[in-house]
């Protein structure tokens, strides 16, 4: 069974042209959907990534019987849309933060991965994520996590606090 998020994300990919950002679907690139996802299904979800911003307002218009119909014209996705789909896009520059990491803070985490205790195989996938994508992306994922573990989050603002006290 295709979950929530795949079938949105596949929706998405389909309203994707990377050579035309922001341009429409054909009428062959919504049936295919169609066939794919089922009517309905396509037509709830682009009616909930249009209320979230990543269509076009007015792709679909849902009435209170539950029929639906399609607007050719403003299916595609809009600019929030294609920076979410496209990691690469200009947008997604303009929207985050760059943190500068000395060579030795890089030195001391990798230091801090070979002594922690955890297998030898996480430790080389952590080190060689470090060294594919950059200790920037490891330090971002660190506090995504860190931030959904509430607990965690919590002691580390107490003790940032009393280490500036």
């Amino acid at each position: 069974m295709t979950s929530l998020s795949e079938i949105q994300r596949n929706i998405l990919i389909a309203l994707n042209n990377r050579n035309y950002p922001m341009k429409p679907i054909s009428n062959s690139q919504l049936t295919e959907l169609e066939i794919r996802i089922g009517k309905d299904t396509l037509a709830y979800n682009i009616n909930y990534l249009q209320d979230q911003g990543l269509i076009k307002d007015g792709a679909i218009q849902l009435s209170g019987t539950g029929k639906f119909g399609y607007i050719l014209p403003k299916m595609a996705l809009t600019s929030k849309g294609f920076d979410y789909i496209n990691e690469d896009s200009i947008g997604n520059e303009l929207n985050s933060v760059t943190i500068k990491i000395h060579q030795d803070t890089i030195n001391k985490l990798e230091s801090m991965i070979h002594d922690a205790s955890i297998s030898d195989a996480e430790k080389t996938t952590l080190i060689r994520y470090i060294k594919e994508k950059g200790v920037e992306s490891v330090i971002g994922k660190c506090i995504d996590i860190l931030i959904s573990n509430t607990g965690s989050f919590t002691k580390l603002l107490s003790d940032l606090a009393k280490s500036i006290m």
